[in-house]
């Protein structure tokens, strides 16, 4: 069910981002990736951080690989994915427990909610980098040998 859920979520977003009509739908894919990769890590008793890494790394994955088919920027795919994944929720909680003055709970819910942004955002550094890095060691190599 989550999985139908990412592809709506990443669709909608989409739609209000007007992407292009013809590519609405990838967008949902993306979704769709980062949510198998989240529910996997989940279901292998993984923490929530990880499972937000792994699900991040997923669509980041796939958000590369459809602008690659597809002939788009990455980010036309990647932030619509992303946005139903970000940590709002905590977020929201951590400035409620400071304007309660629940220090302690604050806290809490501030760093477990930094984490799980931290391990978003690192995910997808991590795939666009490298597929960075390995369009620049192939671009490299085919000049050398023209």
């Amino acid at each position: 069910m989550k999985l139908i859920y990412a592809f709506l979520a990443s669709f909608g977003f989409a739609i209000l981002f007007n992407v292009p009509k013809n590519r609405l739908v990838y967008s949902g894919l993306c979704g769709s990736c980062g949510a198998v990769a989240y529910v996997w890590a989940l279901h292998a008793q993984m923490s929530e951080a990880m499972a937000l890494f792994f699900a991040s790394v997923a669509l980041s994955a796939s958000a590369e690989i459809m602008a690659r088919i597809l002939k788009t920027p990455s980010t036309l795919y990647l932030i619509c994915a992303l946005i139903p994944f970000v940590p709002g929720g905590g977020m929201y909680y951590t400035v409620l427990y400071i304007m309660q003055k629940n220090n302690a709970l604050a806290l809490t819910t501030g760093l477990n909610t930094l984490t799980q942004a931290c391990a978003i955002v690192i995910g997808c550094v991590l795939v666009t980098g490298l597929v960075h890095m390995l369009s620049q060691f192939h671009f490299s190599r085919n000049e050398t040998f023209h």
